[in-house]
């Protein structure tokens, strides 16, 4: 479900946590969901499941997921728990625009 609200918009996800580490040992580009982000989350979002075939033409076909990383402030006040590697949860995201950046909120319901 995604909902539009002038320049906001919002989505719920069901989602597995599939890590959380430090900002500082994640190497990659994940979507800025704080103000001073820490942390960096794994979520893989489920329902998402595709066949995916790397060569075009081929038999050969993986079964792929999608996943989001998020850069969070904390892990305890996002999903108000500290142990959430292989939980389930349902997330709401917002997104923003501020200051010509995208910027996304979190909350777990």
């Amino acid at each position: 479900m995604v909902e539009s609200m002038n320049a906001q918009q919002k989505c719920k996800f069901r989602v597995q946590v599939i890590s959380a580490v430090l900002i500082e040992r994640f190497s990659g580009e994940a979507l800025w969901a704080g103000v001073r982000p820490k942390y960096v989350v794994a979520l893989l979002l489920l329902g998402t499941k595709a066949t995916y075939h790397p060569q075009s033409g081929s038999a050969f076909e993986l079964t792929v997921h999608r996943v989001a990383f998020f850069a969070i402030d904390s892990v305890t006040k996002t999903f108000m728990e500290g142990d959430v590697v292989g939980k389930e949860y349902v997330i709401e995201v917002q997104s923003d625009l501020i200051d010509e950046r995208k910027r996304f909120f979190l909350s777990v319901e």
